[in-house]
């Protein structure tokens, strides 16, 4: 019998240490689970991603239209409709529609180091955005490899905008020598495509967001 009372109690120990253990794992599980979390919000946050990159001296002066090798770059755009890219080196931005000859302006304001025409590109609902603030200035940015690629058109059949012609496109370009004035979440020679809301009525075109491209796998 007394035997049979130690086997229990030996039993009764290896279990509650068994269970003392996975306790003990699966608080230290919880513990790095939030770590995780918590590196993961800082490394993904917008003043820590700023740091990854290198950002040359902005130079306001500087004028890169004479630099021979931005120069040499792809400057021209290139547009994407389904399975067809079309690379437009003539100038007729015309014949692919009014968005396609609204991006090659806009291209042509951020090149230039034109703050104040980019800042009429916007929508009000977008300056309304305290995120989306106007630009004070910033340098001619060398860009280049751009691909302006439509993603969806529609048109809007109710609220402020009813009737307007809604296009969203996926925005990607290059930055030779990026000093961060235009944008300081890539890096030189990187490409971090871009979503555009484009709202059309005709009369009147204008971006009314911007946000990320998030690339769905399948």
């Amino acid at each position: 019998m007394a035997d049979k009372n130690k086997k229990f109690k030996l039993i009764f120990i290896i279990l509650a240490v068994i269970i003392g253990l996975l306790i003990i794992l699966f608080i230290i599980n919880l513990i790095l689970q939030n770590v995780s979390e918590s590196i993961s919000k800082i490394n993904n946050s917008p003043e820590t991603q700023k740091r990854y990159y290198y950002f040359y001296e902005s130079d306001y002066d500087l004028n890169i239209l004479e630099d021979e090798e931005y120069l040499d770059k792809n400057r021209y755009i290139e547009y994407t409709q389904g399975a067809v890219s079309i690379l437009i080196t003539d100038g007729n931005f015309n014949e692919y529609g009014r968005p396609i000859e609204f991006f090659n302006e806009y291209f042509t304001a951020v090149i230039n180091g034109d703050a104040e025409k980019y800042n009429t590109f916007f929508s009000e609902d977008y300056h309304s955005d305290s995120n989306n603030k106007k630009y004070e200035k910033f340098t001619m940015q060398r860009i280049y490899n751009i691909n302006v690629t439509l993603l969806s058109e529609t048109v809007i059949e109710e609220g402020k905008y009813y009737g307007y012609n809604r296009y969203v496109f996926k925005v990607s370009y290059m930055i030779m020598k990026n000093d961060g004035s235009f944008r300081d979440d890539m890096g030189s020679d990187g490409s971090i495509p871009l979503n555009f809301e484009i709202l059309d009525d005709k009369n009147k075109i204008f971006i009314n967001s911007i946000s990320k491209y998030i690339y769905i796998y399948e």
